[in-house]
């Protein structure tokens, strides 16, 4: 039976890409080369909350994800720097992102997985169950349960949203449980809720805003 593991994480940065490696730093996937794949899930799959996650291999290997991932320069931190550079380039300006994942299993497990993002949680909402709505009818998929994760963020806290319908497969375990007690977890300690961090003092004059929800398919491979 496969294993999949939800987590999430956000970051800052002085640029697109270190605020993006932050927000896999508070996922705990920072030392694996990511591979995204489309939003399908086999037969048998077991999806379960962990929000950050555990040890899943050696440094460097291949982990397979579904990544939701947003990113924002921050309003009021931005300097007189002249243009904007490439990475820079249809940036936002705002002080929070949102970002989310939501699946939709059949009895036997089999599913799908999608992925949204917006300015507000919302619209993220929407885009998540739309999709799912969606990708279902295309696979002809009668879905019995369905389920959600929204991280909203604004550098300072965080705050998980989630819902579910339908009954999960027993093999999934207690929902709320698992999100309580991997949220707690090194290295980034969050709980339910809003949770505050860092310092107004430790940011550069321009800053941006990442924030990732990923599926996490099993464990890691070799890359060579």
């Amino acid at each position: 039976m496969g294993r999949v593991r939800i987590v999430w994480g956000s970051g800052t940065g002085p640029t697109v890409l270190a605020s993006y490696d932050a927000a896999l730093a508070a996922a705990n996937v920072q030392d694996y080369n990511l591979v995204c794949v489309s939003s399908v899930l086999p037969v048998d799959t077991t999806v379960s909350f962990a929000g950050t996650a555990p040890d899943l291999g050696p440094v460097g290997e291949k982990l397979t994800v579904v990544e939701a991932r947003e990113t924002a320069s921050k309003s009021g931190f931005a300097n007189a720097n002249g243009p904007l550079a490439r990475s820079d380039e249809g940036m936002t300006d705002r002080r929070s992102v949102q970002a989310g994942l939501g699946w939709a299993r059949a009895a036997n497990g089999r599913g799908i997985v999608y992925e949204a993002t917006g300015t507000d949680s919302g619209s993220v909402r929407k885009g998540i169950d739309a999709g799912l709505r969606a990708g279902s009818a295309l696979r002809e998929l009668t879905a019995t349960y369905t389920d959600r994760v929204v991280l909203s963020t604004d550098g300072d806290s965080e705050r998980i949203e989630t819902g579910s319908e339908g009954d999960p497969p027993s093999s999934d375990g207690p929902r709320h449980a698992s999100i309580e007690a991997d949220r707690s977890a090194p290295p980034t300690p969050r709980s339910e809720g809003d949770v505050s961090r860092g310092t107004d003092t430790d940011r550069p004059e321009k800053e941006y805003l990442t924030a990732v929800v990923l599926a996490v398919y099993g464990e890691s491979d070799p890359i060579f």
